[in-house]
């Protein structure tokens, strides 16, 4: 899905920046097992070609002349945009897919768009992205709200099955180099958010609009702070030294 795309093409970009993984190895586990990925810069933004898509191979490098401190990635959702601070058009694209990928220095933004089991990447014009809490206010956060939730729902018999059946995520194309916790926060929300998002799918067994109604709330604060760690997780990280 598009948020593991953009929490691989975060990380890869900040271990470029930091000369833990060659250009051509960061295209090839970007894409992963998508048939493809594509470029595509109508505005012109990377300096390279406006009037056809292009590969990560020759994007990428133009990517970290525009950015080389951070990468930060974005999981914007209906009534918060998180980091990202305009345009308009690149917030309504990023909300549209629910991702983005922004230079944290500005100028630049990446939006994927599914194009059958291919991915584009869409280039816009970005603002500087506002900060984003550290990993340890969004771990702390997350932890809180998945004990609330427990609670309420066990309390409902709604707890059983939900989230049961997703898989975890795959950390072989993740990139190198990073400390093991950091890795641990990223797999641990990623996994929250397929657990929910296909816990959303049904009512678990409730038996009322309003117990439907109190596990749907709960389950969504659980994506919520699940997303925020994630965002927290994929833009601190940063390899050892």
């Amino acid at each position: 899905m598009e948020v593991d795309a953009s929490v691989r093409l975060t990380t890869h970009l900040n271990a470029l920046l930091d000369n833990r993984v060659s250009i051509e190895v960061a295209a090839t586990q970007i894409v992963a097992r998508d048939v493809a990925h594509h470029v595509v810069d109508p505005d012109d933004l990377l300096d390279i070609d406006s009037t056809r898509a292009i590969t990560w191979e020759r994007a990428l490098p133009r990517c970290l002349v525009i950015e080389r401190n951070q990468w930060q990635l974005a999981l914007p959702r209906p009534g918060v945009l998180g980091c990202l601070r305009g345009p308009a058009d690149f917030n309504t694209a990023a909300l549209t897919a629910g991702a983005a990928v922004l230079a944290s220095g500005g100028q630049l933004g990446l939006v994927p768009i599914r194009v059958g089991q291919a991915l584009q990447w869409r280039v816009y014009e970005a603002v500087a992205p506002a900060p984003v809490p550290s990993p340890y206010e969004t771990e702390r956060a997350l932890r809180e709200v998945v004990l609330e939730a427990a609670r309420t729902l066990e309390s409902l018999d709604l707890a059983a099955g939900a989230g049961a059946g997703w898989r975890p995520p795959d950390i072989s194309v993740w990139a190198p180099g990073y400390p093991v916790p950091q890795r641990n926060s990223i797999a641990k929300a990623l996994g929250m958010l397929a657990a929910t998002d296909l816990a959303l799918t049904d009512d678990g067994g409730s038996v009322s609009s309003w117990e439907a109604d109190l596990r749907s709330r709960e389950l969504r604060r659980v994506r919520d702070a699940a997303s925020d760690a994630l965002v927290s997780a994929a833009t601190w990280m940063r390899p050892s030294p």
